[in-house]
Parts: structure tokens; sequence; C-alpha cells
């Protein structure tokens, strides 16, 4: 457009100097002479000549400045990536916000809120805010975790479920094999190695670890993450749980984790490597449900044994077993805002790319032998604007 106007505004300055060299331009003499018609078009050509030439020069300036705009933004955040980079993870803020999940969700939202309210009511006294988080966490965060997993993942169940495991589930407490399990862990990958691991969630049923005939006892569940329920006396305490509100169609997850609680929620592979405030750009969540079996070595939940649940396995072919395969993304929708020591200005921002339920493969042998299930969901980065 700018190199159009340019030369339009060079054929309009040419076609003024040929009509003025050829057409007389006046009549009269003295103060009697007036423009001829040829010379009110010889003005014309100059006039639209002059305001081409203006709104070109404009429009070439605006264009330089975007220009030295955006490149001085790509700067600022190459600039910021390596600051970044360079400094320890300290503190983090997350704000991950669901919706569009469905009636069932949408039902069970509900009820949860209902049962926060009247724990509060019946208490009689008033609670504070160490106490009120703890009652948002029993009563809607991790029941609507669940919900969520068990909802997508179970086949006819409302709020577009994904294909994948199809295991029937008979609720006989006979049969402990195949007793839904209330236990659940939500991880978050602070990194694309999966070096850091950052945890919530329950292990208030039994359980055991890595094919351990024996449920794991008091004393190794203390040592867990400390945002991970499963011992009353935990060696790991953290300060502040995340907390779970109505949001438009859904629910938004809140989450300060200051220092101390980042240091007592998360597990790494290698001790030696710390985590940096550069967060990945593809951010992966893996929610493990219906635990009976934990696929890790020891209370570690960066050391897997199962590294299958972490990843889509493209090659799997659609089926009633489809587990691992990427599913179509149902009507969920979910964004992700994580602000990292304390940046207000520059948070990472995801939007949910990819969902399904993966395989829990054991390492050594390649086999299913997990009494475990995951939904996997994956985000990717926004760009800036």
């Amino acid at each position: 457009m700018l190199t159009l106007l340019k030369y339009a505004g060079m054929v309009l300055a040419t076609c003024s100097t040929l009509w003025s060299a050829t057409q007389e331009l006046s009549s009269g003499q003295g103060r009697e002479k007036k423009l001829t018609r040829a010379g009110y078009i010889a003005l014309f050509f100059t006039i639209a000549g002059l305001l081409l030439s203006v709104i070109s020069t404009f429009l070439a300036d605006r264009e330089a400045a975007q220009a030295q705009q955006t490149e001085l933004l790509a700067e600022i955040r190459r600039t910021r990536s390596i600051i970044l980079a360079s400094q320890p993870l300290k503190s983090m803020r997350f704000q991950w916000t669901i919706s569009n999940w469905g009636a069932s969700l949408r039902q069970q939202m509900e009820h949860a809120l209902a049962e926060e309210i009247a724990v509060h009511e019946d208490s009689q006294r008033n609670i504070g805010s160490e106490e009120g988080t703890e009652i948002n966490r029993d009563n809607v965060l991790l029941p609507m975790l669940r919900a969520l997993a068990f909802t997508l993942c179970d086949p006819g169940t409302e709020g577009a479920p994904l294909a994948g495991n199809t295991r029937d589930v008979d609720n006989n407490d006979d049969d402990e094999d195949s007793r839904r399990s209330s236990n659940m862990l939500l991880l978050f990958s602070l990194d694309e190695d999966r070096n850091t691991i950052l945890s919530l969630g329950s292990l208030t049923e039994p359980v055991t670890w890595n094919h351990d005939a024996q449920p794991l006892k008091e004393e190794p569940l203390s040592v867990l993450s400390g945002a991970v329920m499963g011992s009353q006396k935990t060696t790991r305490p953290i300060d502040q749980w995340p907390v779970a509100n109505r949001a438009p169609d859904g629910i938004k997850i809140t989450w300060n984790v200051n220092p101390r609680t980042l240091v007592a929620a998360t597990d790494r592979q290698n001790n030696g490597v710390t985590p940096t405030a550069r967060l990945p750009e593809t951010f992966k969540m893996a929610l493990l449900f219906d635990i009976h079996d934990l696929p890790f070595h020891g209370t570690n939940l960066a050391l897997t044994t199962a590294k299958s649940f972490w990843e889509m396995d493209e090659n799997n072919s659609p089926g009633s077993r489809s587990k691992g395969k990427p599913q179509p993304k149902p009507s969920l929708a979910s964004k992700l805002i994580v602000e990292v020591n304390g940046i207000e200005d520059a948070p990472y921002v995801y939007e949910l790319k990819q969902i399904g339920e993966t395989r829990i493969e054991d390492d050594d042998y390649g086999e299913e032998s997990f009494q475990c299930r995951c939904l996997l969901m994956t985000f990717q980065r926004l760009p800036e604007n």
C-alpha cells in the first residue's frame, strides 16, 4: 500500500508537470487573470500529489516506528528470557480456569460449593483463612479434580468424554482391584525435561508403591510433597493450599506458591539442577486418579517408573483401548496463567492444546501393570502482545 501511494504521487507530479507544459493555465491580463479549465486540472494534480506525498511519508514513518517497536519488544523478551533462565525459581502464582465443561460437572460443582457453605454454617463460629482454605480443599478443590478426571475419561458420562480407558468399574467393595479409589495426584512439570515436579492431591486411601505388595505406611507418607494429603505428620508442610471458586460455566483454581510452599511441594530428579524462573513453552499437567498402585520410585514424585503417562503415543491405533492416543479436544476450554518470582507484568499465559488419557506402562517391561489412571493436559504458551 505504501509503495503504491509513493508511485501514485510520482505519477501525479509528472502528469501535473506535463499538463502545465502543454496547456494554457490562465486567461486575461494583470489582475484580470483567471484559471482556465486546464489550470484547475493542473491545480488538482498538484494538490493531490502533495496529499499523496504527505500520506505516504506519514505511513512510512509509522511503519518504521512500528518496526522499531516490534524489534524493541522482541529484544526485551529475549533479555527477559535470558534473565529468567539465570534466576532461580523462588515463587509462583497459578490461575487455572476451566470452562465449557458440561452439565454433569456444573451440577457437581454446585453441589460441592453447597457442601462448603454448609460446613461454614454448621461451624457456628468465625473461620480463619487457613481453615477456610482447608474446607475449600476438602469440599471443592479435590472432589472437582476427581470429578473432572472421571467425567472426561469414562465413556457414557456427560461432558464430552474422551475415548480411552474402558475398564468396567464394579463398585463392589469386596473386589479391591475394581473398586474406584478416591486417591488422586495433580502433577505440574515445571521444565521441559520434567526434572522439577510440583504436586498436590490426596492419598488418604490404601495405596501401594511401584508394585509393592504392602500398603504404604504412615512414616513414608510423611515425607511426601506437603501439598499431598497422606499423613497427619508431614515433614514438608506448606503455607497455603490452592483455592477453587466458581467461574463462568466452570471453575477457577488459584494457588499462591510462596518460597516455602515451592520447596515443600516439589520433587526433583536431580537435586543438583535448580529450577529456573523460565517456564517451558509447552506446559504439561498430569492428573493421576483412581490410584491403587503408584508408578514412582518411592515418595519422590519426579522419579517415575512409567514415563509413558507424560506422553501421547501417536502410533497407537484407535479403538476401545486407545489410551495414549491424542483425542479430539472436547468442548472443554482451559487457560493457565503463571506469574513467577512476583513479576506481574510478564506472566506466562497458556491455552489448552491437547487432552487425553495416557498409558501407564512399566518402563522395564512395557506393560500396563499399574492400578492407576492418568489424564494428561498439554498447554501451549500464547505469544506476548
